[in-house]
């Protein structure tokens, strides 16, 4: 099964920003620009329940959606983190856009004065995310593509296996579309059989 691949990263960061373009632009970005290997940590990436949709058709619709489903937050929920995508799909492994699978969700607890959480209205769920060790990586728009990279190249060399789909944090919605921040998280384990990848010389 397919993860989530770096692709489906810098896709769905560029289509947030409101770009198809934008994709494209972050994929020829330099050499130069890759993220230097001490900024990628491997760190326990924090559960709980989560307010989640599921999404199929083209990231172009990750604006319109993730305004939907704020607005479903801020109603029924206190927000606990950051919205985010979940992209099982790596988009150069579909025919058409329309192929595409994906979902969104934020972290939520019960709303103020409220002992329970409420149940929202469909398409949404809730569901329990458990805690997850997973590299992390900090990073905006512009630098989504040539970022992501390197952090699967660093995975690779550091016998890192990926376990989950990849989950892209959007920690920001104001400013510069290409200078939004991001967060990506790629839940692994160490590889049993110690395979490793050669670092470069």
């Amino acid at each position: 099964m397919m993860h989530g691949g770096v692709f489906a990263t810098l896709v769905a960061l560029a289509v947030a920003a409101g770009s198809e373009a934008s994709a494209a632009q972050a994929a020829r970005a330099p050499e130069s620009a890759r993220v230097p290997d001490e900024q990628i940590r491997v760190e326990q990436v924090s559960g709980g329940t989560i307010l989640i949709r599921d999404v199929t058709g083209s990231y172009a619709q990750h604006p319109r959606l993730f305004a939907e489903m704020m607005a479903v937050r801020d109603r029924l929920f206190t927000s606990v983190c950051a919205c985010f995508g979940i992209y099982p799909l790596d988009p150069d492994a579909v025919e058409r856009p329309a192929d595409l699978r994906w979902q969104i969700g934020v972290r939520v607890s019960a709303a103020q004065g409220r002992q329970s959480l409420a149940r929202p209205p469909k398409p949404y769920r809730l569901v329990a995310l458990g805690p997850t060790e997973a590299a992390v990586l900090e990073t905006d728009v512009q630098h989504a593509g040539t970022d992501g990279l390197a952090m699967y190249r660093w995975m690779a060399e550091h016998g890192y296996v990926q376990t989950a789909p990849t989950r892209l944090e959007y920690l920001s919605h104001d400013g510069s579309p290409m200078l939004l921040p991001a967060r990506i998280i790629v839940p692994v384990r160490k590889r049993p059989s110690g395979l490793v990848l050669p670092a470069r010389r």
